[in-house]
């Protein structure tokens, strides 16, 4: 049995470098970082991928209901999992502390509720400063500069 612990970030770039001016159009990616350490030291896992333009706070979230659909399908030994993001509003989303009115963001928060209740241990979800969000972010830019 083990905790897992994911960081998570979601990017959104407002225009793609490339060495023509102007053209990529705008593009958002996610990435997460999985940790756990073990007997053996520590292991850990790594995602970022491409998604539909959105927003930032999109992509913050589906950066988090991935990282459950992971632990969902690959984590059956786990006693906790904890999700760090450098995202305050999106813990504060996900704690109700803040209302969520985009119609978008409303069903990514069904579908993390649906998701973190059929996890067989506790979810947390935290904030940490963007400084220890590094790796996460870095995953995140690297999933929106993808091409679709």
């Amino acid at each position: 049995m083990a905790e897992y612990r994911f960081q998570t970030d979601g990017s959104h770039l407002t225009k793609i470098p490339d060495s023509r001016p102007n053209s990529r159009p705008a593009s958002t990616g996610f990435g997460w970082v999985l940790s756990k350490s073990t007997k053996g030291g520590f292991s850990w896992r790594k995602a970022f991928k491409n998604i539909d333009p959105a927003s930032n706070n999109v992509a913050e979230w589906l950066a988090v209901v991935d990282a459950v659909e992971y632990a969902l399908s690959h984590l059956h030994d786990a006693t906790k999992i904890v999700i760090e993001t450098d995202s305050e509003l999106v813990v504060k989303q996900i704690s109700g502390e803040y209302e969520i009115r985009d119609e978008r963001l409303k069903a990514i928060k069904a579908q993390y509720l649906t998701l973190s209740s059929r996890l067989t241990c506790p979810i947390v979800v935290r904030h940490i400063p963007r400084e220890q969000n590094q790796m996460a972010d870095a995953l995140s830019k690297i999933g929106s500069l993808l091409k679709r």
